[in-house]
């Protein structure tokens, strides 16, 4: 491949992801997903003045583009690193590259393998179902020294014994490659416990998995960060100093900190290139939030609007009303008669319809109507 192709290749992938969108209608899943991204931005990115609907396209964009990167190592002839390679190389680990979905994100991978340094790639039981093959071929293809072909395997992130499997790779000198945004583990994206940690993350906060930071300590080895972006259509690879366990620190506290500075290392990046992260597509999964205080009773004005800060309406192709919450990422089925009078709502400014009392106060009670 060279350079043209490939850019006939990715020309063909965003021509691609337009037709989808112009296909999309009211209700289906790039729809629901579009509302999802913009819940995430206002949650995260709060007072920006964003066009919604742009940015959901980019992110689909680089979304895609990270995909399509996975079949073509040519990238990394157009590939710069940044920062200390001396982990980048066969025989200096082992270590724990810690990574993010940003910009294309298998860059890392390729770059391992060409070189020759023995590593794991853990990823979820979903990716190692549909992607385990491809990535191994994948391996396979890459062209590698004699000296330092280098050893890839693939390592279940939901798996009970993953823990076990990760320490027994690194005992082995053997590195691990994590991605810290997938938020995979036992139990799965969404698993939510005393387990998880909250860290703060732009205009909010999430929850994220400690056991990265938590095989470090334990097992006293390094985690070296890589951040893959582009600058225009030339890929960068940023890696930042290694950050070593001190057995000094209690273990919750390095796992916290550690956490903390991993993600504000990635908030850094967002704020310039923001749609090369395809966490806006998923992050509510993860999104640390409490439920917002009941009000019980109406004002005593009748004067009420629809609350647009939070939520969004659309009528599927049945004709039947959704109500979609941002705050908690919640989808309600309304009926005709209630989309219909909300709707109203939004296009006067106020509510003119007169409702029963119950449904009145259920309304106002959960924030969708508010005092104008």
């Amino acid at each position: 491949m060279n350079k043209q192709n490939y850019h006939d290749v990715v020309k063909k992938m965003v021509q691609g992801i337009d037709a989808t969108l112009d296909k999309s209608v009211v209700g289906d899943y790039n729809y629901r997903l579009a509302l999802e991204c913009k819940a995430n931005i206002q949650r995260f990115l709060p007072g920006t003045d964003i066009d919604h609907e742009a940015f959901f396209r980019d992110a689909l964009i680089n979304r895609d583009w990270a995909v399509t990167d996975e079949d073509h190592d040519y990238i990394l002839e157009d590939t710069e690193i940044r920062g200390d390679e001396t982990f980048l190389q066969p025989g200096a680990g082992p270590v724990i590259f810690c990574t993010f979905h940003l910009g294309s994100y298998r860059l890392l991978n390729f770059l391992l393998a060409r070189r020759g340094v023995d590593f794991s790639l853990v990823i979820d039981d979903t990716a190692v179902t549909l992607q385990a093959g491809k990535f191994k071929n994948m391996f396979e293809k890459i062209e590698r020294s004699s000296e330092f072909p280098g050893k890839f395997s693939i390592l279940n992130a939901e798996k009970q014994n993953i823990g076990i499997n990760m320490i027994r790779t690194l005992r082995s000198n053997g590195s691990l490659v994590l991605y810290l945004d997938g938020n995979s583990g036992v139990g799965g994206m969404e698993r939510r416990d005393e387990k998880l940690l909250s860290v703060k993350f732009l205009g909010g906060r999430i929850l994220a998995r400690k056991g990265i930071s938590y095989i470090s300590y334990r097992t006293k080895i390094p985690i070296v960060p890589v951040y893959s972006f582009r600058e225009g259509t030339h890929n960068v690879m940023e890696v930042l100093p290694a950050i070593y366990p001190d057995a000094a620190q209690a273990s919750d506290d390095y796992c916290q900190a550690t956490t903390q500075v991993l993600y504000d290392h990635l908030a850094q990046h967002l704020r310039s290139r923001p749609t090369q992260w395809e966490g806006w597509l998923y992050m509510q999964k993860f999104a640390d939030f409490d439920q917002a205080p009941e009000v019980k009773d109406l004002p005593t004005t009748d004067e009420l609007s629809f609350n647009q800060q939070r939520f969004d309406i659309y009528q599927s192709s049945d004709e039947k009303g959704v109500l979609f919450d941002r705050h908690n990422y919640s989808y309600f089925p309304i009926s005709k008669g209630l989309y219909k009078v909300l709707d109203h709502t939004i296009k006067e400014g106020r509510l003119h319809y007169q409702i029963k009392t119950n449904l009145l106060n259920d309304l106002y009670r959960r924030s969708v109507l508010i005092a104008a």
